[in-house]
């Protein structure tokens, strides 16, 4: 993850919990961005980089976990944290699974996210691929 671009987008469609997570991202030093839709949030990713998108599950226009999709097929490099108000085991597995970041239940341990969100961007993670080598290769 880019440490110097610290852009953020939240999608929610409940705007008091994009609000309460906008203003404390906000005073942490993060640039944070909301949209209300994940389908306006596609339109914005695909004209900005984000590093990390934190998003609702349960949206009316796209869920989040189709949009955890298009994000991991559209812009492979932003971390995706997904939250819900509806957690059960089978989400989180499926979340995970499909390469969300994290999982958090609302309402969200704000510290407990702050923390996550600061790991991730001090401890960039590999982003390349390597392709066309076997393994034997790579390991001499």
């Amino acid at each position: 993850m880019d440490k110097e671009n610290k852009n953020i987008m939240i999608v929610d469609d409940d705007p008091v919990t994009a609000t309460v997570l906008r203003k404390y991202l906000t005073n942490e030093g993060y640039e944070v961005t909301y949209c209300n839709s994940a389908i306006k949030g596609t339109g914005l990713l695909k004209s900005q980089f984000f590093p990390m998108v934190i998003t609702d599950i349960s949206m009316p226009d796209m869920g989040g976990l189709a949009f955890l999709k298009w994000i991991n097929e559209n812009t492979p490099k932003t971390d995706v944290i997904l939250m819900t108000g509806f957690g059960t085991k089978e989400i989180k597995e499926a979340a995970k699974q499909r390469g969300a970041s994290n999982f958090f239940e609302k309402p969200v341990d704000i510290k407990r996210l702050t923390q996550f969100v600061k790991s991730k961007f001090s401890n960039p993670k590999f982003t390349g691929s390597i392709r066309e080598i076997s393994l034997p290769e790579f390991i001499k």
